[in-house]
């Protein structure tokens, strides 16, 4: 099961929203963002320094970084941070948006090449 499924189920269920059933989700998913952007931020530096094939390969390897990204990326996660905020938890980074919009462009641009 994802981590986002889970936290989700944690959300659904009103009885369960505890700081104690929060914490270690709420830490597991820091943990997560903070590997996608570190990964995002590569393929930028990658892609900045005009090193395109190696900057898509580091983007493919499993699993796949906009996939990744997509997935802490779910639609609830504005509510998880508010309710973490209610609970007076550190909020976790959220996915770098901007940095998946680059990554995602040099992949769009990739593709004709491969056709």
């Amino acid at each position: 099961m994802t981590l986002a499924t889970r936290i989700r189920r944690q959300l659904e269920n009103p009885d369960g929203l505890t700081q104690e059933a929060l914490e270690p989700l709420a830490q597991e998913y820091r943990h997560a963002v903070e590997l996608v952007n570190e990964r995002l931020l590569a393929c930028i530096a990658l892609l900045r320094k005009g090193l395109r094939s190696e900057a898509l390969q580091r983007a493919n390897i499993k699993p796949n970084i906009l996939d990744a990204a997509a997935e802490l990326d779910f639609p609830e996660v504005d509510d998880w941070i508010d309710i973490l905020r209610f609970y007076g938890m550190n909020t976790p980074p959220l996915v770098d948006a901007n940095a998946i919009g680059e990554v995602n462009e040099a992949l769009g641009d990739e593709q004709p090449l491969e056709e």
